[in-house]
């Protein structure tokens, strides 16, 4: 029997055993979500400043749009 054929049958029945229910809610709760919450809490800062930042910047755009306007409408 060659190593090809091995592996093959290695993988078929790894896939298999993956595929099944019990298996993939093992996965899900016990790998990938604490995976997940812990690079999730990681990037929290990353993400929260840039996004205060824009924030804060579209506010400021509108309030330089909203005083233009007015000193527009009051020199007329």
């Amino acid at each position: 029997m060659s190593l090809d054929t091995i592996i093959d049958k290695l993988l078929i029945s790894l896939k298999t055993e993956l595929d099944r229910d019990k298996n993939k809610e093992f996965i899900e709760d016990e790998l990938l979500k604490p995976l997940i919450h812990k690079i999730l809490d990681q990037m929290y800062p990353y993400i929260l400043w840039p996004a205060l930042l824009f924030m804060s910047m579209f506010i400021f755009i509108m309030i330089i749009l909203f005083l233009n306007i007015r000193v527009f409408m009051c020199t007329q």
